[in-house]
């Protein structure tokens, strides 16, 4: 999951202008497991959030799946954001993820959530601050860490107003 992870945050930094890579309704396979990408032709006015682009992935083994769908520009927090959406059936701690992120990179917002919808996680960047939260079945915070103004500074990214 940890590279699940990494992967839709690589994804969401990049801006989803893309399908992965691929040609739009290409696909690749892998021992065992099968990767589907596709870019809709419905394409954002601005051509930075192509809504309905996806990525997906099985292994017919284990019965695992995960699949993540761009689903357009929307509003987060009072910014325009672009939201994508990822669901799994990995057996691991989170079933699904909600990202926002803005069009020049400066904002990123990920919500983790469990099989029975419960915010279980966050992490958001902006303005040189990185900030992570877990929380637990009651929606408690159970741990905290930043980075950046106010907190451990970034290694590489300099901190505003200085």
């Amino acid at each position: 999951m940890k590279w699940m992870v990494a992967l839709v945050a690589l994804v969401l930094v990049a801006g989803c202008t893309g399908g992965g890579g691929g040609e739009a309704g290409g696909a690749g396979e892998a021992v065992g497991e099968k990767v589907a990408e596709k870019v809709k032709e419905e394409v954002a006015p601005d051509n930075w959030c192509v809504k309905g682009s996806y990525w997906q992935w099985a292994n017919p083994t284990t019965g695992e799946s995960a699949s993540l769908e761009v689903k357009g520009i929307v509003e987060h927090e009072g910014k325009k954001t672009c939201k994508a959406e990822m669901k799994s059936t990995t057996g691991e701690k989170y079933a699904r993820m909600e990202g926002y992120f803005t069009k020049d990179g400066e904002y990123t917002h990920v919500l983790f959530y469990d099989e029975q919808d419960r915010l279980r996680a966050e992490w958001k960047m902006e303005g040189g601050k990185f900030l992570l939260r877990e929380y637990d079945e009651q929606g408690n915070v159970v741990n905290e860490f930043s980075m950046g103004e106010g907190g451990m500074q970034i290694p590489g990214m300099p901190i505003p107003g200085q």
